[in-house]
């Protein structure tokens, strides 16, 4: 599953969750409740235990993200000209002998160097 798919799904039962709520089904309320419950556990089961997962998220998702326990090999740290700051957070194991620039260099690999300011490495 998909970061995409999580959240359409998550919305979708959202909304069901809140129509059952607002027209008094209890049924649907806890079949809707029961489904968002195995998503969410589904979600995290894929995502977060695979040491190999790579996700991206702004300093309020990473907070919230440590405080449900789930704390990164390492982060890197990207601000851009427009003066927004991105928290890239992995779960990759480091080699021996890899440097810290190399590191911070491949995470912004993709990304257009004239709008970072810097990328710093952050481990955990």
């Amino acid at each position: 599953m998909t970061r995409k798919d999580y959240f359409v799904r998550k919305t979708e039962l959202l909304a069901q969750i809140d129509s059952a709520e607002k027209l008094g089904c209890k049924n649907v309320l806890r079949y809707s409740q029961a489904e968002l419950a195995k998503l969410e556990s589904k979600y995290k089961k894929e995502h977060f235990s695979n040491p190999l997962f790579s996700y991206m998220v702004t300093r309020e998702e990473r907070d919230k993200l440590i405080e449900d326990g789930v704390n990164p090999t390492f982060q890197i740290r990207v601000t851009f000209r427009s003066g927004e700051v991105y928290d890239f957070i992995y779960y990759h194991e480091i080699a021996p002998g890899i440097k810290h620039s190399a590191i911070e260099k491949w995470a912004v690999k993709g990304l257009d160097p004239k709008d970072i300011v810097s990328a710093n490495f952050i481990i955990d």
